[in-house]
């Protein structure tokens, strides 16, 4: 079992590098019922056809996960986090963030910096 793998369990462990891996999720969620209820005021006189074909192209979770506020929520939570566990016992500590998209990435490294509790590696020029 490989380093990400056993990272995708709750708990924290030590790789054999050393580095610890923690998993952190924060308590963030996505209310369906009320964007259900949304489409459905937005919509309200066009077909089912119409109302598929919309679903289809716009009703997908990414572009909610990757918006921008819900970002800067996370990256505060992120960033309270860091500072308060593991910034004052003043080690040298890092840490990593993993996303699936480099849109995504390039937003949490602008909301991280954006906080001023912690500091961000230079980015290699990406814009978005």
């Amino acid at each position: 079992m490989n380093v990400l793998q056993r990272g995708l369990r709750p708990q924290s462990m030590l790789h054999q590098s050393g580095v610890s891996v923690r998993k952190r999720e924060p308590e963030l969620t996505v209310n369906a019922k009320a964007i259900d209820n949304w489409f459905d005021k937005i919509t309200m006189g066009l077909s089912e056809r119409q109302k598929a074909d919309l679903k289809k192209k716009w009703g997908k979770k990414g572009p909610v996960y990757g918006s921008g506020n819900r970002i800067e929520l996370i990256a505060w939570d992120i960033a309270v986090h860091f500072n308060e566990n593991f910034k004052k016992l003043d080690q040298g500590m890092k840490g990593q963030i993993a996303t699936e998209r480099k849109r995504a990435a390039i937003l949490y490294k602008k909301a991280l910096d954006a906080t001023g509790l912690v500091t961000s590696a230079q980015s290699p020029g990406y814009a978005i």
